[in-house]
């Protein structure tokens, strides 16, 4: 229905600026402080599982974005990518 939709986009539209707002992470600095400040954003927003597997590669960037490329068809969930950024960077 039309208002579901509007609703869909208005809640979309907010998780992009949202995201926008967000620091990429490029490999370098603290993964557990920059892991830390995105769960809670995401929290924030209530965003699914499934939302977040596949938003993670936008708030990537530099080596992270790359090791994320070449690893992503070995990640099955969010948490499988947060454990490996960890030990990973």
């Amino acid at each position: 229905d039309r208002r579901s939709a509007a609703n869909d986009q208005k809640y979309q539209s907010l998780v992009r600026q949202q995201l926008n707002l967000i620091q990429k992470f490029d490999g370098c600095g603290n993964p557990k402080h920059w892991l830390k400040r995105i769960m809670e954003k995401f929290d924030l927003l209530q965003l699914t599982s499934l939302e977040r597997n596949e938003l993670i590669s936008e708030i990537l960037t530099g080596d992270a974005l790359i090791w994320y490329i070449e690893q992503q068809d070995d990640m099955f969930n969010i948490n499988y990518i947060y454990e490996d950024i960890f030990t990973t960077f």
